[in-house]
């Protein structure tokens, strides 16, 4: 079995144990958050961009990072109004200049011509930040680890994942299948279309199934779901069916 398959399902293994959800694993990349990598690297009021054997990496510190990721003649234009820095960036991006925060240029690298699936990694740390992604088409696959922090993330057409971690957190997946997952804190969850997995932790969250055969996993607190005849719940306090 390839590595990456197999953190996928230890992934949502550790998920199913702590809430007890039956879920399904998507394959997903295994990333720096595994194993050795070397000492922490502090990123106060800045952010990094590298390339990883999956697609890109965007790691933003302590701020309140303001970032989008949209396509622009064929390359990945990063955005991020909150950060004042940008440290490093890999020789397939070029700096640009804009009025309020830092950008980067990408070039999609060959290895991901003729619509193969590329992932684009995006880590904020502490802060409240935002992160959209939602203009992408689907050959690229967000996958969004937040961490403390009250968090708004937008993800777009491909088969997203989306950790949102601690505080209170709104998410929106696109019209791919995504596995969106918020943790503690009230949070929002909304499906999209697509064939989507929500899971909220702790706290009394809110899940918009949307459109699509979705699985609503609602876990600790008094929630809410709202979902059509296509979906499936699970300990959820309230649904709605619409």
């Amino acid at each position: 079995m390839p590595r990456f398959s197999r953190f996928a399902l230890a992934l949502a293994a550790a998920v199913a144990t702590t809430m007890m959800v039956p879920i399904v694993a998507q394959a997903l990349p295994t990333t720096e958050l595994l194993g050795k990598h070397g000492p922490v690297v502090p990123l106060k009021n800045a952010a990094m961009l590298t390339q990883s054997k999956w697609g890109y990496r965007y790691y933003a510190g302590q701020q309140d990072s303001r970032l989008t990721v949209r396509m622009v003649d064929r390359k990945l234009l990063y955005v991020d109004a909150g950060t004042k820095e940008l440290r490093k960036i890999p020789k397939t991006c070029e700096r640009k200049s804009v009025k309020r925060g830092v950008a980067a240029l990408c070039k999609v690298p060959a290895r991901w011509h003729g619509g193969k699936a590329m992932f684009l990694e995006i880590w904020p740390r502490l802060g409240d930040d935002f992160v959209d992604t939602s203009a992408l088409p689907a050959r690229f696959r967000s996958w969004v680890l937040a961490d403390a922090g009250r968090d708004v993330v937008r993800t777009g057409a491909g088969n997203d994942f989306v950790n949102g971690a601690q505080d209170a957190d709104r998410v929106s997946g696109g019209s791919g299948n995504d596995w969106l997952r918020t943790g503690l804190g009230n949070d929002e969850i909304y499906g999209g279309a697509g064939n989507d997995k929500l899971v909220g932790v702790d706290g009394s969250d809110r899940i918009h199934a949307g459109a699509g055969s979705d699985f609503v996993g609602c876990g600790n607190g008094r929630d809410r779901a709202m979902v059509d005849r296509a979906d499936r719940s699970w300990k959820c306090e309230s649904v709605a069916r619409y």
